[in-house]
């Protein structure tokens, strides 16, 4: 019993710990008033302390499936519930450590919140269960995220049904009413269910992208520059016809110097470009630019202009315009290769790294 309580202990000083960290980076709290579930895992620890008499069942029915079934989904809900409340107010300033810090708390706080709820649930493996429960959440998540998303659900509901999913399997392959081989077949089916999601995922997004760029009336222009490639690619943001490349040294992809990157924007060309006058790719008049700033024409269909040092190029295909703009680190020389050397590529090209 003392085990365990120093379980409960280090793990809700741990889930504190985090929240507290995030908080005092941002100086703001973590935790939102206006969102009273978040504190769910917070709440849960006290209060079946004070109602555990209340709660026990007069024998403990381990094996039942009221013990191994309804217990674990209906605290998977409300940590679903919490995990998802928690993700949506997390400050993204964090970048990409937002959602480790954001999962490590909510297991933090889901581990001993759900051993004392198990144990006087009379669940069987409470402990263990608390453990695996968690797991089986992420594992159920990284699935059920990809076909529900194009259906637009809302991030709690998917979160929620995912807690559902994860601790019911985790139960059944924790507990003791299946057979030992129907476990092995459960806690095998929840280990598939991340790559399955991730294969889901990557497909259905590729699929998005290969609409999205099918559907826009530019041509697909990427520059035929020797080392590099395509690291990203945006579209439809501002403006359902705008295209953005953006391409990288290929050895260069790991320290991911932006010094070094090309971007080309592809657009129909504006009413208002008319070189050499006025080469602005935005109505100069929203910009209190005007008139709008002068270009110098290298060919027929290729300008550029110079500000601080600093080369734009402008290519006009047909009723398309490309902006071509280099980082600090590229070269003019290299900016103006590749935009004389734009040729167009296939959708399914580029669906595979447009940005979300």
């Amino acid at each position: 019993m003392i085990r365990n309580w120093w379980v409960v202990g280090c793990g809700s000083a741990l889930g504190l710990t985090a929240l507290a960290g995030v908080a005092w980076y941002h100086g703001v709290p973590v935790l939102s008033l206006g969102r009273p579930f978040m504190l769910a895992p917070l709440l849960l620890v006290p209060m079946v302390v004070l109602v555990g008499h209340a709660l026990r069942p007069p024998v403990a029915r381990r094996g039942s499936w009221r013990g191994v079934l309804m217990v674990p989904a209906a605290l998977g809900a409300a940590l679903g519930l919490a995990a998802g409340g928690l993700t949506l107010v997390v400050d993204h300033g964090l970048g990409s450590l937002w959602v480790p810090v954001a999962t490590a708390a909510v297991l933090a706080l889901a581990i001993p919140a759900g051993g004392i709820v198990f144990r006087m649930a009379g669940t069987p493996r409470p402990w263990a269960l608390a453990l695996f429960g968690p797991a089986g959440y992420y594992c159920a998540f990284a699935l059920l995220y990809a076909p529900a998303r194009t259906a637009g659900p809302q991030p709690l509901l998917l979160s929620c049904a995912a807690g559902v999913v994860g601790y019911t399997l985790g139960a059944l392959a924790i507990g003791d009413t299946l057979p030992s081989a129907a476990r092995l077949a459960v806690y095998a089916l929840l280990l598939a269910l991340v790559p399955a999601g991730q294969v889901a995922h990557t497909a259905l997004q590729v699929n998005d992208n290969l609409r999205r760029l099918e559907s826009l009336s530019v041509p697909l222009l990427v520059p035929d520059l020797p080392g590099y490639s395509v690291v990203r690619v945006q579209s439809g943001w501002d403006a359902p016809n705008v295209l953005v490349i953006v391409m990288l040294p290929t050895t260069d992809h790991s320290g991911y110097d932006d010094g070094y990157e090309v971007h080309v924007t592809t657009l129909p060309v504006p009413s208002y470009f008319a070189p050499p006058e006025s080469c602005d790719p935005v109505n100069p008049t929203l910009r209190g630019d005007a008139p709008g700033r002068p270009c110098v024409a290298d060919t027929s269909d290729l300008w550029h202009r110079e500000t601080q040092g600093h080369f734009t190029y402008l290519v006009r295909t047909g009723h398309t315009l490309s902006i071509v703009d280099g980082g600090p680190k590229v070269s003019p020389e290299m900016a103006r290769e590749a935009a004389a050397n734009l040729r167009p590529v296939a959708a399914k090209d580029l669906a595979g790294v447009l940005a979300s």
